[in-house]
């Protein structure tokens, strides 16, 4: 990012934020960003309580909103460029969803195309009204400058009181304000994808597009290693649903889905792989296998039977008995075999027969 020399120290997102403030309201910022990056607080982590600081200082509740939309043209560096010179709207949308990890790893945008309408929206992992509100604020300047005829229907907005809410939509008028569903954007006519961008400039495109793909880092493929963790941990009968595992991830089914169809993973997959893994460690302990499938959430030991017999191509039983230490391995240290009874008092010897010439 072009800032991230001007401001050392301070994430791209704040340096951003920085600018976009008068000289002595960013002097105070930018320190306050230094004294919480020393505290250890990650950048979105930082951001939020630095927005909060500032609208409570400045008396603006809105102030987020207003500095996302009076962000610099050009502020957002590569990706802005490359959705500038792109042909049309909807790949100027999809070339900046697929590179907005340059400006931050954890931004999760998406675009949802329906048959009448879509949105193109950040998923909000953190779900502060003032990070949200600017994140708002610089998607609706972005879309205004790339395509400043586009129709917008409405705006979302993910967190927020009603308080705060009413005061957006007021400035936001005429758009209405959504409640999303954990997620912040903004929504328009599906037809208006096809529309020609009067900046579109083919040849710049394309060295834009190859340059983003050299340089994006690659997406961080941790939903699917979360979910195999939090399965391991569900094997405890009371189900493995994806409602259960999303709940335990703080998300939703649907962005659950999302995450995972976006790391090449189907949480059905997961969940077999899971139980296999669980079964093949718990079958040779003791145990009844209707204690076993119980743990796996199946409602009858038949099926258990069934699925480890596709895992295995053997039943839970013939697996035991192929698995089984074989007569005269030595024992494991500190525990006595199967065939050697462990040591106890010996036996009394049996008295000499006397015997007579």
């Amino acid at each position: 990012m072009r800032l991230s020399g001007v401001m050392p120290g301070l994430h791209p997102l704040e340096a951003l934020v920085a600018e976009a403030l008068q000289p002595r309201a960013r002097e105070s910022f930018v320190g306050a960003a230094r004294t919480l990056a020393l505290a250890g607080l990650a950048p979105l982590e930082r951001l939020p309580r630095l927005l909060e600081a500032q609208a409570e200082r400045s008396g603006r509740p809105l102030l987020p909103f207003e500095l996302g939309q009076r962000l610099a043209p050009g502020a957002f560096g590569l990706t802005e460029y490359l959705a500038r010179s792109a042909p049309t709207v909807g790949e100027a949308l999809a070339a900046a969803t697929r590179h907005a990890r340059l400006l931050s790893p954890r931004l999760e945008p998406e675009l949802w195309v329906g048959p009448r309408r879509c949105a193109w929206v950040f998923l909000a992992r953190d779900g502060t009204f003032c990070l949200e509100a600017l994140k708002l604020g610089a998607l609706l300047q972005r879309v205004r400058a790339v395509a400043p005829d586009l129709p917008l229907l409405a705006a979302r907005l993910a967190a927020g009181s009603a308080e705060q809410r009413q005061q957006l939509e007021t400035a936001l008028a005429p758009l209405t304000l959504e409640a999303g569903d954990g997620e912040t954007g903004l929504v328009f006519d599906s037809a208006s994808l096809g529309r020609a961008l009067g900046s579109a400039d083919a040849p710049l495109h394309r060295v834009l597009r190859d340059e983003a793909r050299a340089v994006s880092p690659a997406p961080a493929r941790e939903w699917a290693a979360r979910t195999r963790a939090a399965l391991a941990r569900c094997m405890d009968g009371k189900g493995l649903g994806l409602e259960r595992l999303a709940e335990r991830l703080d998300t939703t089914p649907r962005r659950l889905q999302r995450h995972l169809a976006a790391e090449g993973c189907r949480f059905d997959v997961l969940v077999d792989e899971a139980r296999r893994r669980h079964a093949l460690a718990r079958v040779g302990c003791e145990g009844s296998l209707q204690q076993l499938a119980w743990e796996l959430s199946y409602l009858q030991p038949s099926t258990l039977v069934r699925a480890f017999s596709r895992w295995t191509g053997l039943t839970p039983t013939a697996y035991r008995e192929a698995h089984r230490a074989p007569t005269g391995a030595a024992p494991e240290p500190g525990r006595p075999s199967r065939e050697t009874p462990a040591p106890g008092p010996a036996a009394p010897q049996a008295a000499p027969r006397r015997t007579t010439a």
